[in-house]
């Protein structure tokens, strides 16, 4: 007996390399699409990222706070402002004071 733990019991199928490789390949070509979009629009891949989430929540009913995209972007608050400045002077995201809890903001897309 070896003693090695790292070998699969003889039900559990090795993993497919075929599929990994499969995955690797689109995820590199995600993040090239959103780097040739934000530059084509004008705007870094976080604030690509930070803009599809606004869209993603509006279209789906939900609101969307600063705090949502740091968490999503996985930036500091300061960087999520910075980031939000810009989304806001390009024109593509506006702050919306939050009807039922007026503390908060909302960040709302435009129609640009």
């Amino acid at each position: 007996m070896s003693g090695r733990s790292d070998a699969q019991p003889a039900d559990v199928p090795p993993p497919d390399r075929g599929v990994l490789e499969a995955l690797q390949v689109y995820r590199a070509a995600e993040t090239a699409m959103r780097r040739r979009t934000g530059a084509a629009m004008g705007i870094g891949e976080n604030d690509f990222l930070a803009l599809r989430l606004i869209l993603d929540n509006a279209a789906g009913g939900r609101r969307t706070a600063a705090k949502d995209v740091s968490a999503y972007v996985g930036v500091s608050s300061a960087s999520t402002t910075a980031l939000i400045d810009r989304l806001v002077q390009a024109g593509l995201v506006e702050r919306r004071t939050n009807d039922s809890d007026r503390r908060s903001v909302d960040l709302v897309p435009t129609r640009a």
